[in-house]
């Protein structure tokens, strides 16, 4: 079992359904995790650093509750290129597992655009767990 996961927080639609699924991670024993959510760069945007305090403090209610739990819980926020500011904050962090969630959108979308979720999975030197998440 792995001892340090890193779990990618996008707060989407599907962002309930995950966090379920990082809580059950702790239930099993996955007890020292980092939490990550990236403000997204690219095609054409600019991350809207305006928010960042609302996603510290988003971060933080999750952690505090993994926390009531057992869990050792720390949050980032990063911005940057989502795919890369994720891989390197689990090497920074020393993290053994990164969880993320994957929506299932249509294999030619994917194939053709690629998605966050794969792309850690292809680029990633440490093992990916990809949690289904559907909409809310």
């Amino acid at each position: 079992m792995a001892d340090h996961v890193l779990v990618a927080v996008d707060f989407s639609s599907q962002w309930p359904a995950l966090r379920a699924a990082i809580e059950r991670l702790c239930e099993k024993g996955y007890r020292r995790m980092t939490l990550v959510h990236v403000l997204a760069e690219g095609y054409g945007r600019i991350p809207d650093t305006t928010h960042r305090e609302h996603y510290v403090q988003e971060l933080e209610a999750v952690a505090a509750t993994l926390r009531g739990q057992g869990a050792e819980v720390n949050g980032e926020v990063r911005s940057g290129s989502v795919v890369n500011e994720l891989l390197q904050a689990a090497d920074e962090h020393g993290a053994d597992l990164i969880a993320i969630g994957k929506r299932g959108r249509n294999p030619v979308i994917d194939l053709l655009l690629g998605s966050v979720a794969e792309g850690v999975c292809r680029h990633s030197r440490l093992p990916v767990l990809l949690i289904p998440v559907k909409e809310a």
